[in-house]
């Protein structure tokens, strides 16, 4: 038995627990789920069930991790932009405190002079990045990279990098 995702109708979608034979009668039995759709959520399944079965069942996690100690290691400096929910949920999933994050910034100004929850790293204005000048830029709303890349391009000027922790690490120039 494992988590997997079954889609409901076009507007609905949840997590349910069953087997894979549950999902196959799930599927059989929702007119709305197209062929495409269906060959998605079993490749879904397989994903679910290889990470549940795993020794190390979020290897993103590891990665992240491995990137962050060796920039520390080698004096780099690493701070990080937005503070999203699910990047909250990110660096508390991964333990990323001050240690690893010298501070965030983010464009909301109700969010700066706060500190993000669990994790208590300072959140600035992003004008704070000119200033200190990072060796890398950690993007916490990993979905919106393009837009922040464009918008914080000017970290290339002193040799800064973007790294993007989802859907693995990978850091940009």
């Amino acid at each position: 038995m494992y988590y997997a995702y079954v889609l409901k109708s076009l507007r609905d979608s949840s997590f349910y627990y069953g087997s894979s034979e549950d999902l196959e009668k799930r599927l059989a039995e929702n007119p709305v789920i197209l062929p495409d759709h269906a060959e998605a959520l079993r490749k879904f399944q397989r994903e679910v069930v290889r990470r549940m079965t795993d020794e190390v069942p979020m290897p993103e996690k590891r990665k992240l991790l491995d990137f962050l100690i060796k920039a520390k290691r080698a004096g780099k400096s690493v701070v990080g932009y937005g503070a999203p929910g699910k990047g909250n949920t990110l660096l508390n999933y991964c333990g990323i405190r001050q240690d690893f994050l010298d501070y965030t910034v983010d464009r909301n100004p109700y969010k700066q002079g706060k500190l993000t929850p669990g994790t208590h790293i300072p959140i600035f204005e992003p004008e704070k990045i000119r200033e200190t000048k990072p060796d890398y830029l950690l993007l916490l709303p990993w979905n919106l990279r393009e837009e922040i890349m464009q918008q914080m391009g000017f970290i290339r000027e002193w040799g800064g990098q973007f790294v993007v922790p989802i859907p693995e690490t990978k850091v940009y120039s």
